[in-house]
């Protein structure tokens, strides 16, 4: 895991305005080898030490100091081996701090008595080289501790800051896995200082993004000329749908300093809310049936015989039910069968004599039924209706 440790300059020649940091993983007759600069720490102005460096690598035990300025030509370095790395045992042999013995000329080595034992890397037998160029590490690295991987998720707030005048992305990783498939997501962002983008990242893969957006629109950059920010107010926000199961990041891209700014290199600060909005619930309608025009809803039979109907039944939006009522007068008898294919068979009978009516409920699934067949008998005397049929939805 990669981690931070502090540095803290001491004694630096007027010449000396900025130094570069590397990790490296070794030292060889004082000087540091396996070296690589570390990412945002190319060109550190003195004046924001004591410095917290973070994203150190793994494997990374010394950090190496090379002035800049007009003494990058005399390569004054300083290698410093870190105390205290998680993990690893510390490099230390006791816990004073270390105190630089004074002034020395360009190559001469000094002599702290604490923990952390800087060992400059003699300068180069440059003509006219001057105390100007001097470099000494007070305090060097203090004890280290491990990045912690912070997480966030919904209703959260996330920010950071950022020192060197470069571009950088910063990584924040989310967890989101208490909503479900299918919820929104919101990211709501501000951009302080510098121009930001913000993205946000699925299995390694861009999702969405903000474009570039800040509040200083006045300089040319990674998103453009000078006046091209897609949100010029540095505030706003986007949305993407949640999928379950899949690994989340928040990558802000921090654009490089306003070149032109006073006071100069200003530092980049930004903030993101995380919003959720469960997934809108599907609206489940109700089921609705329709009847042909020849359906022979409230048809009658009169005298005696049978009519026959054939209705098409049209059933949407679910399960539907379905009501056959047979009304038939005092003293007569009317017999009704209604066939359905794919649907069953359902025949009320209504006896002589009966003062009310008879129904059969049933039930269809969606779809269009037409070879229906609804037939009513009745017997009477031929001179009036005797049985009244119908069919309704409950």
């Amino acid at each position: 895991m990669p981690f931070s440790a502090t540095i803290n300059l001491g004694t630096v020649g007027v010449a000396i305005t900025s130094v570069k940091l590397y990790g490296c993983t070794g030292t060889s007759g004082g000087n540091c080898t396996g070296c690589n600069a570390l990412t945002g720490y190319e060109n550190v102005s003195v004046s924001t030490f004591p410095l917290t460096v973070s994203g150190i690598p793994n494997g990374v035990t010394y950090i190496q100091a090379e002035a800049l300025g007009a003494c990058s030509a005399d390569l004054v370095k300083q290698c410093i081996s870190i105390s205290g790395i998680p993990g690893a045992t510390p490099a230390p042999t006791s816990t004073m701090t270390p105190t630089p013995t004074g002034t020395s000329a360009p190559g001469s080595t000094p002599t702290p008595t604490g923990t952390l034992t800087p060992t400059p890397t003699p300068s180069a037998t440059t003509p006219g080289a001057t105390s100007n160029c001097e470099f000494v590490v007070s305090a060097n690295i203090a004890t280290p501790t491990p990045t912690a991987t912070a997480v966030y998720g919904c209703g959260d707030t996330v920010s950071d800051t950022y020192i060197p005048s470069t571009f950088t992305t910063q990584t924040k990783y989310l967890d989101l896995s208490d909503i479900t498939d299918g919820d929104t997501v919101t990211i709501s962002y501000t951009a302080n200082d510098r121009p930001n983008r913000f993205n946000i990242y699925g299995n390694g893969m861009l999702i969405e993004n903000s474009g570039w957006v800040g509040a200083d629109n006045t300089y040319a950059g990674p998103w453009g000329a000078a006046g091209s920010l897609t949100d010029p107010d540095g505030s706003g926000s986007f949305t993407f749908e949640y999928q379950a199961g899949m690994s989340y990041e928040l990558r802000v891209d921090v654009g490089p300093a306003n070149p032109d700014a006073n006071p100069s290199n200003p530092s980049d600060g930004w903030s993101v809310t995380i919003g959720c909005t469960p997934a809108p619930t599907a609206t489940s309608l109700p089921p609705e049936v329709t009847f042909s025009v020849s359906n022979g809803q409230n048809t009658s039979s009169s005298g005696t015989g049978s009519s026959t109907y054939t209705p098409t039944i049209t059933v949407t939006n679910g399960t539907a039910t379905i009501r056959l009522r047979v009304t038939v007068q005092t003293g007569y008898q009317a017999d009704t069968t209604l066939t359905i294919s794919g649907g069953g068979s359902f025949s009320p009978t209504v006896a002589q004599g009966a003062l009310d009516s008879t129904f059969v409920d049933f039930t269809l699934g969606v779809g269009t039924y037409t070879n229906v067949t609804w037939e009513v008998q009745a017997i009477s005397d031929g001179t009036f209706t005797v049985a009244t049929s119908t069919l309704t939805q409950l």
